[in-house]
């Protein structure tokens, strides 16, 4: 009787252990499925706010959605193949669209402008390349009006996620930008720092 008590406890066992199995294959490629689908979608937008000239309304506001999120430029980094539409807020939800205004005022505008966005290690998108950035590479932004500025990324640090330092301006005659990102398995975050090349 023990042993076929065992022996039905095994199978329960095993038949629940591959069903958490076959669950987590199935989120992965959901999740991943859907990354693709917004990295087709982020694309498109950058295409659109390239070629749309008038992109405020009367208000100032961007005219430019993204699945709900008004877009307020884009960004260009050429050294690690990355383009995508600036999302006007972070959070939970836009964070796993776009790249998204986590600090600041607008886009080249004077001050720090504070950049966030997904590392995602496994595809490559958003923010995950840049561990490869160096100093010395370009970041381009283009805001609301067209206009593109060119900045120089000048420190690259590790840091704590409360480490509100990053978001501070050194110099308000000065347009810079931080970009934040998640490292060390979302413990630290990875920050590059740029300002404008005159």
């Amino acid at each position: 009787m023990k042993n076929k008590s065992k022996l039905l406890f095994y199978k329960i066992f095993l038949a629940i252990l591959l069903l958490a199995f076959v669950i987590t294959i199935v989120l992965i490629v959901k999740k991943y499925g859907t990354q693709e689908l917004y990295e087709e979608k982020n694309e498109e937008i950058v295409e659109v706010f390239s070629q749309t000239e008038d992109k405020i309304d009367e208000h100032g506001l961007s005219i430019i959605e993204f699945e709900g999120f008004k877009v307020i430029g884009i960004i260009k980094i050429p050294a690690i193949d990355l383009e995508y539409p600036i999302l006007e807020q972070t959070t939970d939800d836009s964070m796993n669209v776009s790249i998204s205004r986590y600090w600041g005022g607008n886009i080249n505008e004077y001050g720090n402008v504070s950049l966030a966005g997904h590392n995602n290690k496994i595809t490559l998108t958003m923010f995950g390349k840049n561990k490869n950035l160096k100093i010395g590479d370009r970041i381009f932004l283009t805001d609301l009006t067209g206009r593109t500025i060119e900045y120089n990324i000048y420190d690259s640090f590790i840091t704590d996620p409360d480490d509100v330092s990053i978001l501070r301006t050194t110099d308000e005659s000065v347009r810079e930008v931080t970009l934040i990102t998640c490292t060390n398995g979302r413990a630290n975050r990875l920050i590059h720092k740029a300002r404008e090349i005159k």
